[in-house]
């Protein structure tokens, strides 16, 4: 997590697959050196090369945003944001990161071999080792959020 209190440039990581979320504040513009410009919503994953050279600039104070890093050489992956009730068949060759960054969260982990019922507060989360099969998840509360990382462990190819 990260907070960005002042238009700035990001941190160059070369080799790195970068995807960015807000998850606290108003939007936010991503200028890009080669052109390129994002308009990074809350709650909406954006992925970018960590080469890229950019700046955010601020429309509305600061803000906060979570970034997933994933080294090209050792894994690849993708990032989700759930704000109602759903199930994900998931790949048990992966492994499975959920952060909550609002509201509260019933989270049901399935396996192959056992079931189990976890509860996700604001500014937690759950890690899951490869066998995950199935992952449901229940907002208690209104305005909730998590982001569900998917990583596959391996060389990133593109």
């Amino acid at each position: 997590m990260a907070d960005i209190d002042e238009n700035a440039d990001f941190s160059e990581f070369n080799g790195v697959d970068r995807i960015i979320t807000l998850i606290h504040g108003n939007d936010i513009t991503l200028n890009f050196d080669h052109g390129q410009q994002h308009l990074l919503k809350p709650f909406e994953p954006f992925p970018f090369k960590g080469e890229h050279k950019l700046k955010a600039v601020l429309h509305q104070g600061g803000v906060r945003d979570l970034n997933l890093m994933m080294s090209r050489k050792h894994v690849s992956g993708s990032l989700i944001s759930v704000r109602e009730a759903t199930e994900i068949a998931c790949d048990p060759t992966c492994f499975y990161w959920l952060f909550c960054p609002t509201g509260h969260w019933q989270v049901k982990s399935e396996t192959n071999k056992q079931s189990s019922v976890w509860e996700l507060n604001a500014l937690d989360y759950l890690r899951f080792d490869l066998s995950l099969t199935q992952v449901s998840l229940k907002p208690v509360t209104a305005d909730s959020a998590v982001l569900v990382a998917t990583i596959q462990p391996g060389a990133h190819t593109e």
